[in-house]
């Protein structure tokens, strides 16, 4: 019997933790033209001027039911 040590790693292993998340700026969060991060205070109405994508778009391309439950550090499909 071998008394070796496993070396898998855990899809968590690397997941940011909530503060992490929820302190990044928005430029430096901001992925590429298909996506938006959520900055603080942001609304989907915001976004979708920011982005001229319109809110009802936004909701339907990332599956949001009720659009007042976003959050800072989100990311949004914009294509």
């Amino acid at each position: 019997m071998s008394n070796r040590q496993s070396t898998k790693q855990t899809a968590t292993a690397a997941r940011p933790t909530l503060a992490e998340q929820t302190t990044e700026k928005p430029e430096q969060a901001e992925a590429t033209d298909s996506e938006h991060t959520v900055a603080k205070g942001e609304s989907l109405d915001d976004i979708a001027e920011k982005t001229g994508v319109p809110a009802a778009q936004l909701q339907r391309l990332n599956a949001i039911k009720r659009p007042d439950l976003i959050w800072s550090g989100m990311n949004l499909r914009l294509k």
